[in-house]
């Protein structure tokens, strides 16, 4: 089952794209209940790298702290972020995909998040997750927005 969110973003493709790429630096400005996000960059080859990451946050489902873990699958400079995410998570959700098209002056950033069945028979957790990630994703807007103007 996968979710998409659709957000337009009045940014060049590329600035957005290293806001995704140095989200580690944004963590705590996109949403007050992340704690900390770590990222280990052993090889960025971009077809096949190997870069892991985790975060801590409140979770949106429970409301408590929780440590999620993932790697980066796959790169396309200016235009995609494929991530993986790790076990337990990964029994509820397992992907995350950020695609990059240009639009006029700024570009369309497509978030597709792919759930489990699991997932799917807790319809209001996903929900919850989905909300969350949109917060995430709308928090990014205004701070790539108000840069631009700048």
């Amino acid at each position: 089952m996968i979710e998409q969110i659709d957000i337009e973003i009045q940014a060049p493709p590329e600035e957005v794209f290293q806001f995704l790429v140095d989200y580690d630096k944004h963590y705590t400005e996109v949403s007050e209940d992340h704690i900390e996000r770590v990222v280990n960059i052993v090889d960025p080859n971009l077809e096949h790298p190997d870069v892991s990451f985790y975060f801590r946050q409140i979770s949106p489902i429970s409301g408590r702290e929780q440590k999620v873990r993932g790697k980066v699958t796959r790169v396309e400079m200016d235009k995609y972020i494929g991530t993986e995410f790790l076990f337990p998570t990964s029994l509820f959700m397992t992907t995350v995909e950020e695609f990059l098209e240009p639009r006029g002056e700024g570009c369309l950033l497509t978030t597709k998040i792919r759930f489990t069945f699991i997932a799917g028979l807790t319809r209001n957790a996903r929900r919850k997750v989905v909300e969350h990630i949109r917060g995430e994703l709308e928090e990014m807007k205004e701070i790539l927005e108000r840069n631009e103007s700048s």
